[in-house]
């Protein structure tokens, strides 16, 4: 099969969700933040886009290859694969292993480039409200309470961290206070309009 039948086929297959990361509308059943989240994109048009284009390079790629292009596609340096093809990856991006130990090609190394994504977010959010930058800096009970909220929606929208990991770099306190930021905003317009304008400064 060559690689242009494969591209088509992967586009034009209607009982396949990958139309739909290429860019086409989402059906209100299909839940596609989970597979986002876990590969660290965000949830939205240019996360769906970016793990289509990728799809498509490694459609195309029957011997596993890391190539140019399919690397190019990642979001945040993560990809799905067998082990020897995360292997290559890593080593495609710098991450070789000469002279440590191992590095997990599993779920460890995705956590810690969705902890990576969530840090550039804290950091930039944080900044774009006016806010320390620092967790001791941000500590206080009432301090600064709706932009942590908004800042907690947007990490835990954007990535997969843990709520604790939310919770100790805003310092929130307990990770119930990042489940009710969420809520809180998912229920308000306001606020989502207000998370909306602060994604897209960040």
């Amino acid at each position: 099969m060559a690689a242009g039948d494969t591209d088509k086929r992967l586009k034009d297959w209607k009982w396949s969700s990958f139309p739909t990361y290429a860019g086409g509308r989402c059906p209100a059943w299909l839940e596609t933040g989970r597979v986002l989240r876990a590969f660290a994109l965000s949830e939205d048009g240019r996360g769906g886009k970016a793990y289509g284009t990728y799809l498509q390079a490694r459609g195309k790629d029957r011997a596993a290859v890391a190539s140019e292009e399919a690397l190019k596609e990642l979001r945040r340096g993560w990809c799905l694969g067998e082990k020897s093809f995360a292997t290559k990856v890593l080593e495609g991006l710098g991450g070789t292993n000469s002279g440590r130990k191992k590095a997990s090609t599993g779920g460890e190394v995705a956590r810690e480039h969705g902890q990576a994504e969530a840090e550039r977010l804290a950091t930039r959010g944080l900044e774009a409200l006016g806010l320390p930058i620092e967790p001791p800096d941000l500590a206080g009970r009432g301090k600064w309470t709706e932009e942590k909220t908004l800042l907690a929606a947007l990490i835990r929208k954007r990535t997969g961290v843990r709520n604790a990991w939310v919770a100790s770099r805003l310092a929130m306190g307990h990770e119930v206070m990042v489940t009710r930021a969420v809520r809180r905003v998912r229920e308000s317009p306001a606020l989502g309009k207000r998370l909306a304008e602060l994604e897209g400064r960040v």
